[in-house]
């Protein structure tokens, strides 16, 4: 396993376990995990926004504002996960945070 592969599994289980209150609040990237978390529940609402704007037949305008908004946000949150990516040290940001 190659090592961006190997980032990439170990950050996804610990951003997981962050998910689940299990990972040690010690963890060196827990405050760009709150901002990953804050991105993805920011996202969520603007889609479900967006969602029913469509469905009501809100007006064209408002619709492209929230497809906007959409985009703006996808774009924060690669940016965000990229930073994590760079950010975490294979390994040592892993077994010592697992909360055995």
């Amino acid at each position: 396993m190659n090592t961006m592969t190997k980032t990439y599994h170990q950050l996804t289980d610990v951003f997981k376990m962050y998910q689940e209150s299990s990972l040690s609040p010690y963890h060196p990237l827990i405050k760009e995990m709150v901002k990953y978390e804050d991105i993805l529940d920011e996202l969520a609402e603007t889609q479900d926004d967006l969602q029913y704007a469509k469905d009501k037949g809100d007006m064209e305008e408002e619709v492209e504002d929230l497809v906007e908004v959409v985009e703006e946000l996808e774009g924060m949150k690669k940016k965000q996960w990229r930073y994590l990516m760079e950010s975490f040290v294979v390994n040592a940001h892993y077994h010592p945070y697992l909360g055995d």
